[in-house]
């Protein structure tokens, strides 16, 4: 029925975690986005390593926030030292009950999956 390689099968289960409300507001790409953001601090390359375009990232960010209530950035205007975002600690904690929630529900199909597969 299935190929092995050695007692690991060559599939596994996909998941991908998302959050909503009243509509979906936050998921892999929004995470990636933030991420990027604490290691860049600017919008600009946050979205270039990310593969969003500008206006997107800024679109996926007013839903996460209109969504969530509170800001995930704080948008710190140009200037003479130019401008950029910082995550808010509400945004790095979002982002860190994401992860582990994700981390743990992927751990769990994993298992599951494993589980139903040896049975057969």
């Amino acid at each position: 029925m299935e190929e092995k390689s050695g007692n690991k099968t060559r599939y596994r289960p996909v998941i991908t975690v998302r959050m909503a409300g009243d509509n979906v507001f936050f998921g892999p790409g929004v995470a990636m986005l933030l991420k990027e953001l604490i290691s860049t601090g600017t919008m600009k390359d946050a979205c270039r390593i990310s593969k969003l375009s500008y206006s997107k990232a800024w679109k996926i960010l007013n839903t996460a926030e209109k969504e969530l209530g509170f800001p995930l950035v704080q948008r710190l205007h140009g200037g003479k030292n130019g401008g950029g975002c910082i995550v808010t600690e509400q945004g790095k904690e979002l982002m860190s009950v994401y992860s582990e929630v994700d981390r743990q529900i992927k751990e769990y199909a994993q298992k599951l999956f494993e589980n139903i597969n040896s049975q057969e």
